[in-house]
């Protein structure tokens, strides 16, 4: 079976992109690495750092713009059995099966999170639906965009396949020995970014899910008990994200500590502040997964994630899991890890057993299997 995979979900400047397209990436490789696949890909994008796959024959095909008509042009000249559509989005008239993998549905409840038009974002949903409806089967991230799908009443709960994600693949594959290795290595990078002390992180495309300005309301009282630990925010500016400068400016004014924004980080700059962080913060709203908090406990780090979403699932309901809008609950929480060392030790080793459940082939396999099942 040869199977096309939509990568007009990453960006065209040749930027990394946000979540959705750090995963179409990945389980791009995953994929290709079991089946042959031709990657439809926008020109300027990039796809990833390497070839494919390994172990079968895959191609390419180069976009010369993201539109649909283009891509249907592309689809007759290279003919393939299915098309999944990592973004989600099925595009009209496509002339195979088409598998979507839906993320989240947060659009549906949260639209005010989101930064298209009422036009743009009635055509996004209108696709995301019509596909979901129409494939043979849908593939979900986690079982909680599979519940969104079926208490929605889209879908017949048998129709969907939870896949899971996997993670960073370099982070995971690190020993005690290489973990302290690299951190070593990327030393270099925090000098760059003018990051000299410990600190906490929050990481991803800032936007209104993530929660950031109850992180930046709180920082006060943790750095007043923690003052030696700066907070660093590091990823791209997203949409609608007017709130999140100004409570960065209040919180400084008032806190005893620093407050560092990074900006257009690389998967290196990435791993690398991951993997020097004393603790990760995911106090998001929602997350239709939770990718920064699975690679944040590959890197052995500990993660202090919201109760909302998918989180509780992939680091399991523990004690770091907590209401994002208890104030209270989580400064406590956030000073505890970092003075309590059994509590540290503990944390490290759950979340580290937790995280060893999700990988990028596993989620490939569950995927291609399910193509296989139901093509027609």
């Amino acid at each position: 079976m040869n199977i096309g995979i939509d990568l007009r979900c990453l960006p065209a400047d040749g930027s990394p992109g946000g979540g959705i397209a750090h995963a179409a990436r990945a389980i791009s490789r995953a994929m290709a690495a079991r089946e042959a696949t031709v990657w439809f890909v926008p020109q300027g994008a990039r796809p990833d750092d390497g070839s494919p796959g390994s172990g079968c024959s895959s191609s390419r095909v180069l976009l010369p713009d993201a539109s649909r008509r283009t891509l249907l042009r592309a689809l007759h000249a290279h003919a393939c059995d299915a098309f999944f559509v990592p973004s989600g989005a099925v595009p009209f008239g496509l002339p195979i099966p088409a598998y979507p993998w839906i993320h989240d549905l947060d659009i549906f409840s949260h639209p005010e999170w989101f930064p298209q038009s009422f036009f743009r974002r009635a055509l996004t949903t209108h696709m995301v639906l019509r596909g979901m409806r129409r494939a043979p089967a849908v593939f979900a991230v986690s079982a909680y965009a599979k519940r969104q799908c079926i208490e929605r009443g889209l879908l017949d709960p048998a129709t969907i396949r939870v896949t899971g994600e996997g993670g960073d693949a370099i982070l995971a594959g690190l020993t005690a020995d290489s973990r302290a290795k690299l951190r070593r290595k990327t030393q270099s990078i925090l000098m760059r970014f003018g990051i000299a002390r410990p600190y906490m992180l929050i990481l991803g495309t800032a936007e209104p899910r993530k929660n950031i300005p109850f992180i930046a309301r709180i920082w006060p009282q943790v750095s007043r008990v923690l003052p030696g630990i700066d907070l660093v925010i590091a990823g791209r500016d997203g949409w609608r994200m007017q709130d999140i400068p100004r409570a960065l400016e209040d919180a400084r004014i008032s806190a005893a500590s620093d407050i560092l924004r990074v900006k257009n980080i690389e998967d290196d700059e990435r791993r690398a502040l991951l993997l020097h962080a004393s603790l990760v913060l995911v106090p998001s709203l929602s997350e239709g997964f939770g990718l920064v908090a699975l690679e944040a406990a590959q890197a052995g780090v500990p993660v202090l994630l919201s109760n909302r979403g998918a989180l509780p699932e992939i680091l399991g309901e523990g004690e770091w899991c907590l209401d994002p809008e208890d104030d209270a609950l989580w400064v406590r929480a956030m000073v505890r890890i970092i003075a309590d060392t059994d509590c540290r030790l503990s944390w490290l080793s759950s979340q580290a057993e937790s995280a060893k459940r999700w990988s990028w082939m596993k989620a490939a396999d569950i995927i291609l299997r399910g193509i296989r099942e139901t093509y027609d």
